[in-house]
């Protein structure tokens, strides 16, 4: 019997290359784009080890998850990582913002141009046992690996109202459904089995970045 061997696909559109995407969790998402070819969209997700190139002309904002680092990046090839992106023959420009993934913290990003050193170090809590996520977003937008259904949205301080946010294509967004939380509150969102407890920041905003709007759930 032959053993089975892999088909590798390449996937090249008018000047964009990205690959294949993957099951697993993705890193970043496109926050912006601005070119006339090609598939990538705004609020695509970007596994790690994804590559693209741009024309000079061609430019695109990625933020990334765990560092909450958003990007801007004018032409050059482009290659997703874990933390944040590696950009050859293009410019790239970076800060930070406030997101849910900011398990890590990026020092010495804003303004380093093409893949600079950046160093990263793992936030301490005061209360290691603190079961809540904080996040930035007064109308956030929760991904999930479901097409279709609802996220159950409850208060967690015995004012429990329920709310059902509409999931399309892997997403719920609360200001489709209308719906706006409270800054300083903790809310337990739940589908099927899954749960997840967040805490609204009192910095939190309805007019934020789509980095700071996003909840890997």
């Amino acid at each position: 019997m032959k053993p089975a061997t892999k088909k590798i696909i390449p996937l090249i559109i008018l000047g964009i290359i990205a690959s294949v995407q993957s099951k697993a969790e993705p890193v970043a998402v496109v926050e912006d784009v601005n070119f006339v070819s090609g598939h990538i969209q705004p609020m695509d997700f970007l596994d790690a080890e994804t590559t693209f190139e741009l024309k000079s002309s061609e430019s695109i904002v990625i933020g990334y998850f765990s560092s909450c680092l958003q990007e801007s990046i004018k032409g050059g090839n482009v290659k997703i990582g874990q933390h944040q992106s590696t950009v050859i023959d293009g410019e790239i420009n970076r800060k930070r913002l406030e997101c849910v993934g900011g398990d890590k913290v990026a020092e010495n990003v804003v303004g380093q141009q093409l893949a600079g050193a950046v160093v990263f170090r793992t936030k301490k809590s005061k209360n290691a046992s603190t079961a809540y996520k904080t996040i930035y977003s007064l109308s956030p937008i929760v991904r999930i690996v479901s097409d279709y259904g609802q996220l159950r949205v409850t208060r967690a301080n015995g004012n429990g109202n329920l709310q059902n946010i509409a999931i399309e294509n892997g997403v719920a967004d609360f200001s489709k459904s209308r719906v706006q939380l409270k800054r300083n509150k903790i809310y337990t969102f739940s589908y099927g089995e899954r749960t997840m407890t967040v805490k609204v920041s009192p910095r939190a905003k309805l007019e934020v970045p789509l980095l700071s709007r996003i909840i890997l759930f």
